[in-house]
């Protein structure tokens, strides 16, 4: 729990820096992902992923050898899937695509 809770903060912290330079959304709730277009959602999965790599390796070295090679649109097809379950929309928005990485990449029984 408490990862989670720094590793939100450290995104929450990062994001306004990173994007600084351009006008975007500085911070997208689970409703507010479900309305952005499909190439919107795409960068905001990259974005996140990036900002995860380089702001939080040890998270990021957890969904590596998910993400290694991937191509954005089938990772933002694994967020849309995540995002249909109902405990995701509860969560921060940049947790639930960690998370879908994360639950995508186990092996399934």
């Amino acid at each position: 729990m408490i990862k989670k809770i720094v590793f939100g903060a450290a995104l929450a912290l990062a994001t306004p820096a990173l994007f600084a330079q351009v006008s975007v959304i500085q911070f997208i709730t689970p409703t507010h992902y479900k309305a952005l277009s499909q190439d919107a959602r795409e960068k905001y999965v990259a974005g996140i992923l990036d900002a995860e790599s380089v702001l939080v390796p040890q998270g990021f070295a957890a969904i590596q050898s998910c993400v290694k090679g991937a191509d954005v649109a089938d990772l933002t097809a694994k967020v849309d899937r995540y995002m249909e379950g109902q405990a995701a929309m509860g969560s921060a928005m940049a947790l639930n695509v960690h998370n879908a990485i994360v639950m995508s990449c186990k092996p399934q029984p």
